[in-house]
């Protein structure tokens, strides 16, 4: 239940510290010679956490409301997830219909950008159901390559193009931990993690800073 004014003046030492709770991790520790200090409560990794953030009265109580919503909690790394989103506005204009709602390029199977016979997308731009991983590229620039060779061959039909077969249900990341250079965790397959010397042993390549960027890329065939 949330703190009243009238409960805070009521407040008395009992030659113990005690602590009542205002909601949300704000709470009034009450000290054993009878200092009030307000105080947010926290956890980063289970750990318990504590930000000071006055004394009362000298503090009130919407203030301090007004603190603990306001505060800026101290962390030493934070990995901000907000999702991809494709630089594609500048197409509108005129390749509109190329695009999906959500501004990522159209493509068939073939890598094909829809309604362009002769032109490819590949990467986070288009809108392949896969994990948007930089490590997928690779996959997606054999089949656009081969794909390209073919059409340049005049073998335009779709039946004699490669079908790319996006990757889903592989959710990895790769995360750097310590300093300076940390050490990364794969998560396998097996449900273990794979250190950077197992994954150097299976062959796999560390995306690095790069999985933060927009990969997206076009290829274009043009047959003349």
């Amino acid at each position: 239940m949330a703190l009243t004014d009238v409960q805070l003046r009521k407040l008395k030492p009992t030659g113990k510290e005690y602590q009542l709770a205002d909601g949300h991790g704000l709470v009034i520790v009450v000290r054993a010679k009878g200092t009030m200090q307000w105080r947010y409560e926290y956890r980063i990794d289970g750990k318990k956490q504590k930000l000071p953030l006055g004394t009362y009265p000298s503090v009130s109580l919407t203030e301090a409301r007004r603190d603990h919503q306001t505060a800026k909690i101290p962390y030493d790394q934070i990995i901000w997830c907000i999702g991809g989103k494709p630089n594609t506005d500048y197409m509108r204009p005129n390749l509109a219909s190329t695009l999906n709602s959500k501004g990522q390029i159209r493509v068939t199977p073939q890598l094909r950008v829809i309604g362009r016979q002769r032109l490819f997308a590949l990467g986070d731009i288009t809108d392949l159901d896969e994990n948007k991983m930089a490590w997928h590229i690779t996959a997606q620039v054999k089949s656009a390559a081969y794909n390209i060779r073919k059409v340049l061959a005049g073998n335009e039909e779709n039946f004699a193009l490669k079908a790319y077969k996006p990757q889903t249900g592989i959710p990895k990341m790769a995360v750097t931990l310590g300093s300076p250079h940390g050490r990364r965790l794969f998560a396998s397959n097996r449900g273990r993690n794979m250190s950077d010397d197992d994954a150097c042993s299976k062959g796999w390549t560390h995306a690095g800073s790069s999985m933060s960027q927009n990969i997206g890329r076009i290829a274009e065939g043009i047959c003349r």
